[in-house]
């Protein structure tokens, strides 16, 4: 399951633009497939929710 969204958020924090094709992702259960998108959806957007900036 990390395979792609690690991917998309290494390419993301790099300052490259992606295209995430939602059937790439795969995960045993619809909650999880659903949060992996969500995540880069957010990183994308430049919201890091409860990350600290140092």
């Amino acid at each position: 399951m990390l395979c792609v969204p690690a991917t998309v958020l290494a390419a993301i924090d790099h300052g490259f633009r992606t295209v995430i094709v939602t059937d790439a992702i795969c995960s045993s259960a619809d909650q999880t497939h659903d949060g992996a998108f969500s995540l880069a959806l957010q990183r994308a957007s430049g919201d890091r929710g409860n990350e600290r900036s140092s």
